[in-house]
């Protein structure tokens, strides 16, 4: 009995089907390294969008015209003005002039060169030019001459003379030459026209008056 009973026993156990273990079913999966990586990606992309779309905003305000009232914030560069090199100043003391006088009238050279030198002209020749007969001033200034001294001494022979007639040319061992005319209100000098001199007349000669012979 006790055999029978046993391998009764030993059946129903055999039987018995083994129950399925939940508890391994139930454990929590881990994260894939790979999710990770994605979230971390779209973080990032979604603040590089916020940075560029709070840069362009304040690019506009920027930009934007600065009300009346309140100072603009922005400052230009300063720009700097390179030095421009001045001329040296002419030395007119080594300036040389010849003053031909072209009128006759006595002491025209002489006139215009006291009138220079006032002006800080002092290496001046004087002389009588070929002809008298000039009635413009006619001044050469040579091409190394500068503008400043062309001009003033243009204005200078204006001031004196009736008529002024300036160029630029060869002027020899000189800066510049001057050939005056008439001065304003100045009339010409008479040309000395020559007299015509008398013939002397034939003087008639004695004739001698026959003796009579006794």
């Amino acid at each position: 009995m006790d055999n029978i009973e046993n391998s009764q026993v030993q059946e129903n156990v055999q039987e018995t089907p083994e129950r399925p273990s939940y508890t391994s079913g139930l454990r929590p999966k881990r994260k894939s390294p790979i999710w990770i990586l994605m979230i971390f990606a779209l973080i990032l992309i979604i603040g590089g969008i916020y940075f560029l779309v709070k840069k362009s905003s304040n690019k506009e305000i920027t930009g934007s015209p600065t009300p009346e009232g309140f100072a603009s914030e922005t400052t230009q560069p300063e720009i700097t003005q390179e030095p421009t090199s001045t001329p040296a100043p002419v030395d007119k003391k080594n300036i040389k002039i010849q003053i031909s006088n072209g009128t006759g009238i006595t002491g025209e050279a002489s006139y215009l060169q006291g009138k220079l030198r006032t002006l800080g002209y002092t290496n001046i020749s004087v002389g009588n030019a070929d002809n008298e007969d000039f009635e413009a001033t006619e001044v050469t200034f040579s091409s190394s001459i500068t503008k400043d001294v062309v001009d003033e001494i243009t204005k200078e022979l204006e001031s004196i003379y009736t008529d002024v007639s300036t160029k630029t040319g060869s002027t020899g061992s000189f800066d510049i030459k001057i050939i005056t005319g008439l001065r304003k209100g100045a009339t010409a000098k008479p040309s000395s026209t020559a007299t015509p001199t008398a013939k002397a007349s034939p003087s008639a000669s004695p004739t001698a008056t026959p003796t009579s012979t006794p």
